[in-house]
C-alpha cells in the first residue's frame, strides 16, 4: 500500500483530493493536515510515502515545508507532489518547489473545476503519486558532484555559425529538475536544440527564462515564425505543438493547437518535424524521464534514417516509462545517465562517437 498525507488548507480541496485517492486499492490515505506545521508533525509521525502539498498555507508554506524536509534526513525520504494553480504565479512558484524537492506536480482543483477537469486531476494525481512511490523505492542518485563542463570553446562568434544539426530532447514527468544536468552543459556550435517538455501553457515561458539563466546557450520560448539558429535553444510552447518549416531556406518554428494528443506538447510529432527538415544524419533524438510512451516512435524512426539517438538510463531516471519504451521498441542507440547525456550529444555532433 503506499500512503499518503493530504497538506492543504482548504477543506474543500482535502476532501476532493482525499475522495481521489481513495478510489485507488493502492493507496492509503492517513489523513490530512491544513497548515505547513501540522504537516511536518504528521509526516514526523505517520512517516507518510507521499504527501500532496498546497503551497500558498498559513503558519508554513509549502516551500517552507520542502525546506524542512531537505534538512531532516528522516523525514527526506518522503516524495512529495504539488498542489498548483496554473497560472504564471502558480508557475513560479511550482518551479521553485521543484527546485526545493518535490517530485512533480498536478493542477490544484477547486469548487469551479468541471466534471472533466477533476477527471484529468484524478488521472494526474493517481499516476504521478505511483510513480513517486516507485521513486521513492530506487532513491535514484544523480551524481551531481560528478558533473563536468563539456564546453568545447571559450568564447564562440554566433555570427560565423552554420546550423548544421539538430537536437531534440523529449522529457516529462521529472523534467524540470532532470533538464538542468544536460542543457546548461551544452556549448554553442553549428547546432540547435528543441525542448519538448510535458508542461501546461503558463509553465513554459518562465521554464525557458530559468535554463536561459543557467546556460551557455540562448533558450527561449519557441514561437511561431521564430527562426532557428545555431546556438539556441527553444521551449516548445506549452499546451501546444511545435513544428519546424522550411521557407526562402531558412528554417522556421511554428506553433499550433493541433492536432490533439495525449501528451501536450507532443515529443513523436516534433521529432518527426525535426528529421524531416534535417535528415537522419543530422538530427540527435534524445528520451529523458517522464510517464507514458511519447518520443519512442519517433526516436526509433531517427534511428533507422541514421541518427544518432540517446534513452536516459534507469538509474538516474525519475519516472523512468518513457525511456523504457525508446528502449523497448528500438529507438535508443544509446542509454546513459543523465550527467552522460551532454557528452552523448557533443560526440553525436562532431561526428557520432560513441
Amino acid at each position: 500500500m503506499i500512503s499518503v498525507l493530504v497538506v492543504d488548507d482548504s477543506p474543500l480541496v482535502r476532501k476532493i483530493i482525499t475522495q481521489i485517492l481513495q478510489k485507488d486499492p493502492l493507496i492509503n490515505v492517513l489523513g490530512s493536515a491544513r497548515d505547513g506545521e501540522e504537516a511536518l508533525r504528521k509526516i514526523s509521525t505517520f512517516k507518510p510515502d507521499v504527501i500532496t502539498l498546497d503551497i500558498d498555507m498559513p503558519k508554513l508554506s509549502g516551500l517552507d515545508v520542502l525546506r524542512e524536509l531537505a534538512k531532516n534526513k528522516e523525514l527526506s525520504n518522503t516524495e512529495v507532489i504539488v498542489l498548483s494553480y496554473l497560472t504564471t504565479e502558480g508557475a513560479e512558484t511550482t518551479l521553485r518547489a521543484i527546485e526545493l524537492g518535490a517530485f512533480d506536480y498536478v493542477p490544484k482543483p477547486d469548487g469551479k473545476s468541471t466534471s472533466f477537469e477533476l477527471e484529468r486531476v484524478e488521472e494526474e494525481l493517481l499516476k504521478k503519486v505511483k510513480a513517486a512511490y516507485l521513486y521513492k523505492g530506487s532513491k535514484k542518485i544523480r551524481h551531481r558532484k560528478t558533473l563536468l563542463s563539456y564546453e568545447r570553446a571559450k568564447t564562440v562568434d554566433k555570427g560565423k555559425l552554420e546550423l548544421k544539426k539538430i537536437v531534440v530532447i523529449g522529457i516529462s514527468t521529472g523534467g524540470p529538475a532532470t533538464i538542468k544536468d544536460v542543457v546548461p552543459r551544452l556549448g554553442v556550435g553549428n547546432y540547435a536544440v528543441l525542448i519538448v517538455q510535458h508542461i501546461p501553457e503558463s509553465f513554459s515561458s518562465l521554464y525557458a527564462r530559468r535554463l536561459n539563466e543557467i546556460s551557455k546557450l540562448t533558450v527561449v520560448e519557441g514561437k511561431t515564425g521564430m527562426l532557428l539558429e545555431p546556438g539556441n535553444a527553444y521551449v516548445a510552447k506549452g499546451g501546444h505543438q511545435m513544428f519546424l518549416e522550411k521557407r526562402d531556406g531558412k528554417v522556421i518554428i511554428r506553433i499550433s493547437k493541433a492536432p490533439k494528443t495525449l501528451y501536450t506538447p507532443n515529443v513523436n510529432l516534433t521529432m518527426e518535424s525535426a528529421l524531416k527538415i534535417f535528415g537522419g544524419k543530422n538530427t540527435i533524438g534524445v528520451v529523458m524521464t517522464g510517464l507514458g510512451d511519447d518520443g519512442a516512435e519517433a526516436i526509433k524512426k531517427i534511428r533507422e534514417a541514421g541518427g544518432i539517438t540517446i534513452a536516459e538510463d534507469e538509474k538516474t531516471a525519475i519516472a523512468y516509462s518513457m525511456p523504457k519504451e525508446a528502449v523497448r521498441k528500438g529507438g535508443a542507440q544509446i542509454v546513459a545517465p543523465s550527467y552522460e547525456i551532454p557528452m552523448k550529444i557533443i560526440e553525436a555532433i562532431e561526428g557520432g562517437k560513441k
